[in-house]
């Protein structure tokens, strides 16, 4: 969901995707054989509340975080991201910047 509301972002994206071509990728890619989902769990949720305290988080970053917290507890270590700071912040994360070329 994180990946729709940015591609489709005028304000993030020089060239935004149709909301149709964005939820397409976004099938295609989770029924793809290679695609391993991850889901929150209980690690997850507790990563979550100690987050949101630790950096003095807010209500705008609850949904940024929760799949930061979902992501970490899943073994990830690596993002691709136009929303640095965001994750940055949580010191736990290679942080690979995505520019448009």
């Amino acid at each position: 969901m994180e990946f729709i509301h940015v591609v489709t972002d005028s304000k993030r994206m020089p060239q935004p995707l149709p909301m149709a071509d964005a939820v397409s990728r976004v099938e295609n890619w989770w029924n793809a054989e290679e695609v391993v989902p991850v889901f929150p769990n209980r690690e997850a949720v507790n990563r979550l509340g100690g987050w949101l305290r630790i950096h003095r988080l807010g209500r705008r970053r609850l949904l940024d975080t929760l799949l930061a917290a979902t992501l970490f507890e899943n073994g990830i270590q690596r993002l691709i991201t136009n929303n640095e700071a965001d994750y940055r912040v949580l010191n736990c994360f290679e942080i690979l910047s995505f520019k448009e070329r």
